[in-house]
């Protein structure tokens, strides 16, 4: 987790914002039945914010580009991501309607958590006049409002690492993948048809596909080579953001210079401190 020396990268975050409420329980609640958290926690959350927020506390300059409004709620999340570093780009400043949210639950036990949201729920057509783009080392999508995805990429122009948060397959994400330089994916991962993710996506044009697999080694290729990187073994409190909190921290150190492999192996240390605390925020407190 050592810093980069010289300028701090600067990386752009393109994707979801969303209100987070996350509680720990001790156990999950049955049909009918109200339990008491023993914590709870209120903050910005998804997956492009998180790993904006973590490429900043890095020691990056981050900004993230998304959807918010102007509701109370999209003033709460803004503030909570801005006051973390992170500068806020809200495409659609007029929107009325609520933000993204998600309301979260962790065991306490397991770490295990369980999810339900309404990501992606403002429409990406026809988005306002674009902010200001910055130029920058890294640009993470995620594969949410891939219009502004687009957008943001062409006034990026070329030299920047394009980074793929890879959980799902989107809707127009095929339109994005030729830009991809390195695609990040979860194990479920699926494309369209029967083939292996990592095929199809060289076949478009990524240099590098990574997979994650929970506590088990990383695995990458880019088509010539491959290798795995192993994850370190902690005791897990809090398995919530840990590959949002992975693809921040790739981002940084890749921007940074550093080998893909040897980025991978830094950004799954980062990842390995962030499991060991509850919710997505609380682990920033023990980076070095």
């Amino acid at each position: 987790m050592t810093p980069a020396s010289g300028p701090p990268p600067v990386g752009l975050f393109v994707g979801l914002a969303t209100f987070d409420l996350i509680q720990l329980v001790d156990r999950r609640p049955g049909p009918n039945e109200k339990i008491r958290a023993e914590r709870q926690l209120v903050v910005g959350g998804g997956p492009a914010a998180n790993a904006a927020v973590t490429f900043g506390a890095l020691g990056g300059r981050a900004d993230l580009h998304t959807r918010l409004g102007s509701s109370d709620v999209a003033g709460f999340v803004r503030a909570e991501i801005a006051g973390r570093g992170v500068g806020v780009n809200d495409w659609s400043p007029q929107e009325t309607r609520e933000p993204p949210a998600a309301a979260i639950t962790v065991d306490g036990g397991t770490g295990d958590r369980a999810v339900v949201s309404t990501h992606g729920q403002l429409a990406d057509e026809n988005p306002s006049a674009p902010p200001q783009v910055a130029v920058a080392d890294v640009v993470l999508l995620d594969g949410h409002y891939p219009a502004i995805a687009a957008a943001v990429l062409a006034a990026v122009g070329s030299g920047a690492v394009v980074v793929l948060d890879g959980g799902s397959f989107k809707p127009g994400l095929e339109l994005l993948l030729p830009a991809v330089e390195v695609a990040i994916l979860s194990d479920d991962f699926r494309v369209p048809g029967d083939g292996e993710p990592a095929d199809y996506l060289l076949a478009c044009g990524v240099s590098g596909v990574v997979t994650t697999h929970g506590p088990d080694p990383i695995t990458w290729t880019d088509g010539t080579g491959a290798g795995t990187v192993a994850v370190p073994a902690v005791r897990t409190v809090d398995t919530l953001g840990a590959g949002d909190v992975f693809h921040g921290a790739a981002c940084y150190y890749l921007a940074a210079g550093q080998r893909l492999p040897d980025a991978l192996a830094m950004a799954a240390e980062v990842a390995a401190l962030c499991v060991t605390s509850f919710g997505t925020r609380d682990w920033l407190d023990q980076l070095p």
